[in-house]
């Protein structure tokens, strides 16, 4: 089995940047999605991402959130109001599980990624698991 971990800045489909960092396998075992907690960054998971008994079974992604770590803000950001709300949080982890092709993970979050991960589970039961 071959395993690396992947580091990039890329775009989802939406035009949003994302900085990923994962775990990458060759193994069916559903994915896990890890959210940061606010003022954080997907680095907050360094651990579960370096954990061999985890990554064995599962590849483990995680990205910066709008905003936070290596996250850019959108264009021209300062010409208009930008709130983080709940609605552009939820399209951003749609949009980036899309883009990976991450089908029904298993979603990990911490304080404000927690509610995060309550919303998901609210809106769309069946796009998740855990």
């Amino acid at each position: 089995m071959e395993r690396s971990r992947t580091s990039s800045a890329g775009t989802c489909t939406s035009g949003r940047p994302a900085s990923t960092t994962a775990s990458t396998w060759t193994r069916s075992a559903p994915d896990r999605l890890a959210l940061h907690s606010a003022g954080s960054d997907g680095r907050q998971f360094r651990y579960l991402l370096a954990d061999r008994e985890v990554t064995d079974r599962h590849r483990v992604v995680a990205f910066d959130l709008p905003w936070h770590g290596r996250s850019l803000p959108p264009d021209r950001w300062w010409m208009q109001e930008y709130l983080l709300t709940a609605d552009r949080y939820v399209a951003v982890v749609e949009d980036f599980c899309e883009a990976l092709g991450l089908e029904r993970p298993i979603v990990l979050g911490c304080s404000m990624a927690g509610s995060l991960v309550l919303e998901l589970a609210r809106r769309n039961p069946s796009a998740a698991r855990g």
